[in-house]
């Protein structure tokens, strides 16, 4: 991700910027996304294979374990990205113990 993001920074990608993908439906649109993060930007994801139940994407500016769980439970989502720390932060959760996150298919 931190060369990534070193790329993206010399090709002129500044903090706060937006960075459009075609995203093809591959694990790329993921290290993508997180290396914008890591350069300040966000990325703005370009599908024009995504179905309208393809799903939403969410980048919230502060990681909350709890308010998670019940975003799982409550939407029944199926995929989610997380460094490792929110991971941790997700396991360490009583509400995420006590959560039915039974619908999450895959954590990258």
């Amino acid at each position: 991700m931190a060369r990534l993001a070193a790329v993206l920074r010399g090709l002129g990608v500044q903090p706060e910027d937006r960075v459009a993908t075609l995203s093809a439906d591959s694990d790329t649109y993921h290290e993508l996304m997180l290396a914008a993060r890591w350069a300040g930007a966000a990325v703005v994801p370009v599908n024009t294979r995504w179905a309208v139940s393809g799903g939403t994407h969410v980048f919230p500016s502060r990681f909350d374990a709890a308010a998670m769980a019940r975003a799982v439970e409550r939407r029944r989502v199926t995929d989610v990205v997380l460094v490792p720390t929110m991971l941790q932060m997700l396991v360490d959760s009583p509400e995420a113990a006590r959560a039915d996150m039974s619908s999450l298919r895959r954590v990258l």
